[in-house]
């Protein structure tokens, strides 16, 4: 049986009996083209037959001459516009006007209460005009005399202390005590603050030599201390060769 590939239409004879009857897929190895391939007991489907076209119906081309009618005699005229519309002018007023009231007497105590308001604002004027201002004695505090001075200043030299009483009630520094006693020991004070102050680094560092060469002692006697020992131990060392280093670039 004959394979044909429709692709690249290469040819394959392969035995009919490898074939199922109901057919198999089937890959060109040239192009690597699938496509079912039927079996030999399939029947070929009929070929179609085909079908006639109806001819189309001719449509009647319009000629080219064809034109619709013209249409024959001048246009017609437009109406003329209506004339425009006048405005009805508003009526004039016939109304008389009304006559004005008789004006009525003034009251007596109506014209003082506004002749009180005008003298009022007459003087706020004058003041807001004139740049001082001045205020009247209002008699609150009568004159003081020299009489009422006098024993003021004898109360306050009076209750004034003695300086007798002063002076007797003072204690001379000779007399009780020693006038360097409660001066504090300048020469003492600085040895003692630069021993404590030389101290405390050397004892710190003294402490960190102790732990760094009793580190494997300590380990062993605590376990739980061998991590953080040798860690320092590590940290110290590390220390140590870069102080060598400084030293010998230096050198």
């Amino acid at each position: 049986m004959r394979l044909v590939c429709p692709n690249c239409a290469a040819q394959y004879e392969v035995d009919a009996s490898l074939l199922p009857a109901e057919g198999t897929e089937v890959q060109c190895a040239a192009c690597s083209t699938v496509w079912f391939q039927p079996g030999p007991d399939t029947p070929k489907p009929a070929p179609e037959t085909p079908r006639p076209t109806p001819a189309r119906a001719e449509r009647p081309r319009p000629r080219g001459d064809a034109r619709p009618p013209a249409s024959e005699g001048p246009a017609p005229a437009r109406p003329p516009a209506p004339p425009p519309r006048s405005q009805p002018e508003p009526a004039e007023d016939t109304v008389p006007a009304a006559a004005d009231p008789p004006a009525r007497p003034l009251d007596p105590s109506v014209a003082e209460v506004l002749r009180e308001e005008a003298a009022f604002e007459a003087q706020q004027r004058a003041r807001e005009d004139s740049p001082l201002e001045t205020q009247q004695e209002l008699g609150l505090f009568g004159p003081i005399g020299t009489n009422e001075v006098a024993p003021h200043k004898a109360s306050g030299a009076s209750s004034l202390p003695d300086i007798d009483d002063i002076s007797s009630t003072l204690e001379p520094i000779d007399s009780g005590r020693s006038g360097q006693s409660g001066l504090p020991q300048t020469e003492a004070a600085r040895k003692r603050s630069f021993l404590t102050g030389m101290g405390i680094p050397l004892g710190v560092a003294a402490l960190l030599v102790g732990i760094y060469m009793l580190a494997p002692t300590l380990a062993a006697a605590v376990p739980a201390l061998e991590g953080p020992l040798s860690s320092f131990v590590s940290l110290v060392d590390q220390a140590r060769l870069a102080v060598a280093a400084l030293l010998g670039g230096v050198l």
